[in-house]
Order: structure tokens, then C-alpha cells, then sequence
């Protein structure tokens, strides 16, 4: 009687129709488990994965005389991290390597686990590639992109009314 309330799924979809809406809750929450994988790198890594994901979050400062970016890469160095430039696309990438230990009195137990990473970013036209500097310090990779002076200039201020 409940079943004759509930809206037919079209054919296209037919693995849904044997469960009904619990069919179609279970696909909406896979959908979205699977969207979600991966941007947490903090969440605790089972024994069974092999490889981690890991994509460093970025913040770009826009300042008077240079773009600059900003990106997590916690635990990595400067031999970790590539940074690219193929005309206006820069691409940073790395390899992040992890290994625990622990000594407790059941003995010793050992974690590692891996993984690649790689960002893209197109740049605004204004920014004087020959001059971009990269470095890395305390678990920040910063980018500084000058600005060229056509850039600087062309800022106009406009006016915010009520």
C-alpha cells in the first residue's frame, strides 16, 4: 500500500526500482561518500590503503605589486616539490611519504603510506613569468608572481553605495 505512494523511477535507472527509495538513499550516499574522498588528509589511514590522498589546499593574495600562493605541503621540502610553467598554467606537484612508529610494551608497529599530488592554476596575463619565485618553509610552499606595470596601473578604484 506504501509502495503505490512512492513515484515510479524511470527505466534508465532500473537498479534503483528493485529498492525504492532505500535503492535510491543508498546511491545518494555513495555519491557523495565518493565525492568527499580524499579532501580530509588528516582523517586516520587504515593498515589495508597503500596510498593516501592529498591535495594541498591554496589561498591567492592579491597584493599591490604581486600575486601570491600559498599552499599546505606539510612534512615536505623543497626536493618534495616541482613547480611548472607551460605559458599560463602553473602546475605544482610532489610526492608526500609517511612512515610512524610505535613502541608500546606489545612491541613495535609501523605505518607508511604514500602519494602524489598535483595542482594546476591559470595565471591572469599580468603576471611576469620570467620573475615567479617558489619556496618552501615550514610546511608552506609560496609562490610569488610580480605583477607587471600595465597591471598596477589599470587599477581603478570604484566607488560602493548604499
Amino acid at each position: 500500500m506504501m509502495r503505490d505512494l512512492v513515484p515510479t523511477l524511470p527505466r534508465s535507472i532500473s537498479r534503483l526500482n528493485d529498492k525504492g527509495l532505500v535503492g535510491f538513499r543508498d546511491a545518494v550516499d555513495r555519491m557523495f561518500d565518493n565525492f568527499f574522498s580524499g579532501f580530509d588528509d588528516t582523517l586516520p589511514i587504515s593498515s589495508s590503503l597503500s596510498e593516501i590522498n592529498f591535495f594541498p589546499r591554496l589561498d591567492i593574495e592579491d597584493k599591490e605589486n604581486d600575486l601570491i600562493l600559498s599552499a599546505e605541503i606539510p612534512g615536505l621540502t623543497d626536493k618534495d616539490v616541482q613547480v611548472e610553467l607551460n605559458k599560463d598554467i602553473l602546475t605544482i606537484k610532489g610526492e608526500k611519504k609517511s612512515q610512524s612508529e610505535k613502541k608500546d610494551k606489545l612491541g613495535l608497529s609501523s605505518e607508511r603510506s604514500y602519494g602524489s599530488f598535483q595542482r594546476t592554476i591559470r595565471l591572469p596575463s599580468d603576471v611576469i613569468k620570467d620573475k615567479i619565485d617558489a619556496a618552501v618553509k615550514d610546511g608552506i610552499l609560496t609562490v610569488t608572481m610580480p605583477k607587471s606595470h600595465e597591471a598596477k596601473k589599470d587599477l581603478k578604484k570604484i566607488a560602493v553605495h548604499n
